[in-house]
């Protein structure tokens, strides 16, 4: 008996000294987690456009606009620096485990509860969070980014920080993320705006929300001055990328008599016409630059013809705006619905680089949690219209029954989950996961911070139901 008196002391001692340096233990927690995140996906997963962007950061090809510059001029220096190609996937899991780091330690530092303070670790152990978290693409790195910006100002919400430099420290570091954000994928602008103005909220004393509005104004500015300052350091060659989605859109607006009308001009037109009849004959309705398309029809469409390929696309547009409407209705409402079938980039895509998954065990580990489990059972959450369903579900929660510290910053997630989703409407070209990605973490991070304001929850739901019986 005397054995089990000697462990129940000794266990509770070590239970007490864990909790008295219970912020140390996160820090060893998400220490750990960023480890084992980092050997499962060692040297980082990475397909045709990762490999594309990474001969740019080895100054194999030149660099282009098609994929976002930014990523190349990150991965360039920190290759340079380390001599690591994998050091692109160490910087994108560093952002990853840093942001749910400083979620778990606001968690604890607002509830005490060493419970709700593990959850942010959980998150990252869902196969729809874990299936790309290692991948080498910008959507991945635009995530983390604003995850990472989110988790700074729930620091600043937390800590309740008084003094003004620091508050001002990790403002503009936030604000630093969002712009890398922006760069990464234009359409993540709308997204970063409900985040900014709730940043704002917190450093300035300003109260009129047009006002707030107003003082956004200069982060486009910055924005653009960064993309700019990139463009010349690094002479990117213009791509025109928007030219795919421009392709797409005039070979769907248009009937294949009005094509082959167009067609005897000649030049850019004839490719128009073939690709249209691609599109017909496999009944591809996205992507159709990359299915239907040589590289002959390719270097027409974004480079030597593509003034052509924007007039005839504006000359559409304001003809028949209501091809236009019906084409994006279509398109979106594909994206939103029809089973998501790239949800796992698995490995490394054999192409010019000959770098191998440094553990091809865990690699086939991952893939059949994400996709003979995960997917299998839980293919609905990673389908677009499954979060866009929960976020509008949390904006509403929030505005209904959120009262607490949190509520401003939850709402401000859900505003950037919808957004980002919606803001696809004009340029859907796949029905990859990988698009919304962000709006699964601004939910799971939403939803995390209406449990830390749980019992503020619990009296708003008292006070509704007792409104509703008077």
């Amino acid at each position: 008996m005397w054995y089990f008196e000697v462990m129940r002391v000794f266990l509770m001692r070590v239970r007490n000294t864990l909790i008295s340096r219970w912020m140390w233990v996160l820090g060893v927690l998400s220490l750990v987690g960023f480890i084992v995140n980092s050997l499962i996906f060692y040297p980082g997963f990475m397909s045709a456009d990762s490999l594309s962007q990474l001969g740019q950061a080895q100054s194999i090809t030149p660099v282009g606009d098609w994929h976002p510059p930014v990523m190349v001029f990150v991965w360039k220096a920190l290759i340079k620096i380390t001599g690591l190609v994998s050091s692109m996937m160490l910087f994108q899991h560093a952002i990853l485990w840093s942001a749910l780091f400083l979620f778990a330690l606001s968690v604890y530092e607002w509830t005490k509860s060493i419970k709700k303070s593990v959850t942010p670790f959980l998150l990252s152990c869902l196969p729809f969070t874990l299936a790309i978290s290692g991948v080498i693409w910008k959507d991945v790195q635009m995530a983390y980014a604003l995850l990472l910006a989110v988790a700074l100002f729930v620091v600043l919400l937390s800590f309740a920080v008084k003094r003004g430099w620091i508050r001002w420290s990790i403002f503009a570091s936030a604000a630093l993320l969002l712009v890398y954000a922006v760069l990464l994928r234009y359409n993540a602008l709308v997204a970063v705006i409900p985040i900014l103005y709730f940043g704002l909220s917190l450093v300035l004393p300003v109260t009129r929300w047009w006002k707030k509005l107003l003082l956004i104004l200069p982060f486009f500015v910055v924005v653009v001055g960064v993309s700019a300052g990139i463009s010349t350091v690094l002479h990117v060659e213009k791509q025109n990328p928007i030219s795919s989605v421009m392709l797409e859109d005039i070979v769907y607006m248009h009937t294949h008599d009005e094509l082959s009308e167009k067609a005897r001009q000649g030049g850019v037109y004839e490719h128009i016409l073939a690709i249209k009849k691609c599109a017909l004959a496999d009944n591809i309705l996205v992507n159709i630059y990359w299915w239907c398309t040589n590289s002959e029809q390719r270097h027409a469409v974004h480079i030597r013809q593509y003034d052509d390929i924007r007039g005839y696309w504006i000359e559409t547009v304001l003809h028949h705006p209501d091809r236009y409407i019906l084409r994006k209705i279509h398109t979106f409402t594909a994206f939103l619905f029809v089973p998501t079938a790239y949800v796992f980039q698995d490995g490394i895509q054999e192409d010019w680089w000959d770098g191998k998954v440094k553990y091809p065990e865990l690699q086939g580990a991952l893939s059949v949690y994400v996709l003979s489990f995960g997917h299998k059972h839980f293919s609905y959450m990673f389908e677009p219209w499954f979060w866009l369903a929960l976020a509008v579900l949390t904006l509403w929660f929030a505005f209904r029954y959120l009262t607490g510290y949190y509520r401003g910053l939850v709402v401000a997630l859900a505003l950037s989950s919808i957004l980002y989703i919606i803001s696809y409407i004009p340029v859907v070209v796949g029905f990859d996961f990988r698009y919304s990605y962000w709006s699964v973490w601004a939910v799971l991070v939403a939803g995390l911070l209406i449990i830390v304001e749980g019992k503020g929850m619990r009296k708003a739901f008292r006070r509704s139901r007792r409104s509703r019986k008077n």
